[in-house]
């Protein structure tokens, strides 16, 4: 299997980490402004609404009175991932939060880019919904399946729930890197001088396919994708007492496998991206050899 920690250090991984706050940055005491009446709500739905038109960006804790749910505010929120090590007080049966976004319509084209207004709450037993307006105050329609995304990840780590499957392996980053270390070592070499035999033992892989050939490491990588999970790579840095590209040990342990992975995800170039790169900096041919080395599943990412 490879090594999960290497590809998250290596310069060309380019993560796009965000800014966190110092750890005690965030106060989970529940307060209401002086003169300010409690807000309530009947349901989880109505939690939301009123979390995207009282506040964005702040954190609401949903209390349970008598079925239903009294809205304390609690502390102010710059992104969602001011919530990673935050846990929900146990009076809390629930919480909501609310930020500005952005949303992308693909079918015309240019692809056109709007701001709206996010809402997402959830409670204890995993139940959630999910609200998206625009500025004006206009509801959209918003998917009737389960929310998967940092918003829910977070939100339901808080409440020390389990987060949704990441489908995508960690192979991925392994072969993204792999493929622009090649990159890399051959940019300043003609196409016709390349040596594959010193490309492709640079493969995470190389040990296991001695003749380095590309259906080889395909197979290789495949069995590697079978073998490898997110809670995997999360279990094997916690018990080597470390931290995972720009996660802290401690977020680890509040993370689970399919939140690190998904986060992780956001910030690296996908395997069809980096041999887009292979192609316009080495060549066709060069690229020809890297993609026959890459299983057509990462090629989903």
């Amino acid at each position: 299997m490879h090594d999960p920690f290497r590809p998250l250090s290596a310069r060309q991984f380019e993560p796009r980490p965000f800014e966190r706050r110092p750890a005690d940055r965030l106060s989970l005491s529940p307060f209401t402004p002086k003169g300010q009446a409690r807000l309530v709500a009947g349901d989880l739905t109505e939690a939301c609404h009123l979390a995207v038109e009282e506040q964005l960006g702040r954190l609401w804790g949903l209390i349970d009175r008598n079925g239903h749910f009294q809205l304390d505010p609690g502390p102010r929120l710059a992104s969602p991932e001011d919530l990673i090590g935050i846990n929900a007080p146990a009076q809390w049966a629930g919480l909501a939060v609310a930020f500005p976004a952005t949303r992308t319509d693909y079918s015309v084209r240019p692809p056109r880019s709007d701001a709206i207004l996010v809402g997402y709450a959830t409670d204890r037993a995993g139940r959630s919904t999910t609200l998206m307006m625009e500025p004006s105050g206009q509801l959209l329609p918003a998917s009737t399946a389960d929310p998967v995304g940092h918003v829910p990840d977070v939100c339901r780590r808080a409440l020390g729930l389990s987060t949704e499957p990441e489908p995508t392996s960690p192979a991925v980053i392994a072969i993204t890197t792999w493929i622009l270390d090649v990159i890399e070592r051959s940019i300043d070499t003609s196409p016709n001088d390349v040596e594959w035999s010193e490309l492709a033992a640079l493969h995470p892989l190389a040990d296991l396919v001695p003749d380095c050939d590309p259906s080889g490491l395909a197979a290789a990588t495949r069995s590697d994708i079978e073998l490898s999970s997110w809670e995997s790579t999360r279990s094997t840095a916690l018990a080597l007492g470390r931290g995972l590209g720009y996660f802290s040990h401690e977020d680890l342990l509040w993370l689970d496998g399919p939140s690190l992975g998904r986060f992780i995800l956001r910030g690296t170039m996908s395997p069809a991206e980096a041999l887009w790169l292979a192609n316009s900096e080495l060549g066709p041919d060069v690229a020809a050899l890297l993609a026959a080395c890459v299983p057509d599943e990462l090629m989903l990412h």
